[in-house]
């Protein structure tokens, strides 16, 4: 469910982003579809990190209850932790690219179409006034 958020949410901002930034696009529409596009981004930043949250606190459950049960590695520790235990090499495929935050990635990218949103937004109105 934490991954759903963003893909639809980019499905509803590039097709308001295609009416925004259109040329044929009248000054109303475009004020209309950037904001709906900032607010889809913003939106959708927010129940990512909700759902992240909620997902936290689960695995904190979790683990509390692994550890009560004496488990020789929770399941919900550390990769880099459960990597070791298994005895896998700690270095996933990919290096530096496959250590990076999803979230964090998926949040910085979701911000990149908020402020670009923002920005068409602005241009719009500054039109709309003119």
């Amino acid at each position: 469910m934490l991954w759903q958020v963003p893909s639809l949410g980019l499905t509803a901002q590039a097709f308001l982003l295609t009416i925004s930034l259109s040329p044929g696009t009248g000054a109303l529409a475009r004020v209309a579809s950037s904001a709906l596009a900032a607010l889809a981004a913003l939106m959708s930043m927010q129940l990512m990190a909700k759902h992240r949250h909620h997902e936290l606190v689960d695995s904190r459950l979790l683990e509390s209850i692994e550890i009560r049960l004496e488990f020789p590695i929770a399941p919900h520790a550390h990769p880099t932790e459960r990597a070791t235990a298994a005895a896998v090499e700690v270095v996933a495929p990919g290096g530096w690219w496959t250590k990076l935050s999803s979230y964090r990635v998926w949040m910085t990218g979701l911000s990149a179409f908020a402020t670009v949103s923002a920005g068409t937004l602005v241009n719009a109105l500054l039109d709309l006034a003119s």
